[in-house]
């Protein structure tokens, strides 16, 4: 075998060889890989906050139904009020489940006058047709450190189109 052709062999296998092998491995270990459920939009919530003490502020817009925009990337949401940008928190998601914390500091940035904060805590449904992407959350909000405080259960319905957007 020739000098050349032997620098031939090796720039090939460095140049070509090696980078195959890696991406080879590396879709190997992302077939186990799934995308985190799709929670991104507007969503409807309906619950009675009413049960709350302090927290009265919220209760007649979630009882006629809040509308709530969650704004997705991976594993990490963002959850704010549309017509408020006051109200807006950091969740995560871990399979199903959608883990959230609101602050008393967004809480009394709404005009509330919360020594404590709220906790989302739900579990998404996703729709039988994939093609429509809708959905529902359903779960709890509970007040940090309240024990004599009932969980309020809650439902959120996604919206098929932002109110808004004008056409």
């Amino acid at each position: 075998m020739s000098r050349l052709t032997r620098k031939f062999l090796v720039s090939y296998i460095l140049l070509v060889g090696i980078p195959l092998g890696a991406l080879a491995v590396i879709l190997e270990k992302g077939r186990a890989l799934t995308a985190p459920i799709s929670v991104d939009g507007l969503w409807k919530l309906e619950a009675n906050l009413s049960q709350f003490p302090g927290l009265h502020c919220l209760s007649a817009a979630a009882v006629e139904g809040l509308p709530i925009r969650l704004a997705q990337s991976g594993k990490q949401f963002v959850l704010t009020l549309p017509s408020s940008s006051k109200l807006s928190t950091s969740g995560a998601i871990e399979g199903k489940t959608l883990m959230a914390s609101l602050p008393p500091l967004a809480l009394n940035g709404m005009g509330c006058n919360a020594d404590r904060g709220l906790q989302m805590i739900a579990t998404a449904d996703p729709a039988q047709n994939q093609k429509t992407l809708l959905g529902t959350l359903s779960g709890t909000l509970s007040l940090d450190g309240c024990e004599s405080c009932q969980p309020v259960e809650f439902r959120a319905t996604r919206m098929t189109e932002d109110p808004r957007k004008t056409h």
